[in-house]
């Protein structure tokens, strides 16, 4: 059975390992370097995965096996606190096909549907990478914009969609599929994260 529920500073080395996984798995999925995160001690993983106001990491569990990470964070900044970007949105190879991304959406979307006055979601997500663009769109998210050469790997530009989820604009049908999916509130990154960080 898969266990979807916020990581807390306890599961900072499983959260270590499969997001340096992720990095070498899928370069283009995350904005930091396998460098940059590695150099990173296992306490400031522990941090990162320390619940606030502002952030929050969902994570699936299959046993104690975790499979998926996803996160979401809100800037701690008066003009732009009525939204919270999606980061770091993960699933091993194994695992995918199972709806396990989408759960965790989901959970991240009942969290942030949990605080009156957070009424936007944003997230980036690679242009070319159609099968994430057609899960966000099918959770009620619409492209805003792409951010052309948004990065640099190995000298290889990727652009990036920007897409947006209105919390206070949805629709009755839509509200009560992700109600109706939607885990206990139970999140890192710049204003616009993405299957990234």
């Amino acid at each position: 059975m898969t266990v979807i529920r916020p990581l807390q500073p306890d599961d900072a080395a499983a959260y270590r390992a499969l997001r340096l996984f992720s990095i070498e798995e899928s370069p283009t999925s995350v904005w930091a370097s396998h460098d940059e995160e590695s150099a990173l001690s296992q306490s400031a993983f522990a941090q990162r995965l320390t619940p606030t106001p502002h952030q929050i990491v969902m994570g699936a569990f299959h046993g104690d096996k975790l499979l998926g990470i996803a996160g979401m964070r809100r800037e701690n900044v008066r003009k732009i606190a009525h939204r919270a970007g999606l980061w770091g949105i993960y699933v091993m190879p194994e695992a995918r096909g199972a709806g396990l991304a989408r759960q965790m959406v989901n959970a991240l979307i009942a969290h942030a549907r949990a605080q009156a006055d957070l009424v936007q979601l944003t997230l980036c997500v690679r242009s070319s990478n159609e099968s994430a663009k057609q899960l966000y769109t099918s959770m009620g998210f619409i492209r805003t914009g792409v951010d052309p050469r948004s990065m640099l790997i190995d000298g290889d530009f990727h652009d990036e969609d920007r897409m947006v989820l209105r919390l206070d604009q949805q629709d009755s049908t839509h509200v009560a599929l992700v109600n109706a999916q939607a885990f206990p509130p139970t999140y890192q990154e710049p204003p616009c994260p993405s299957m990234k960080d």
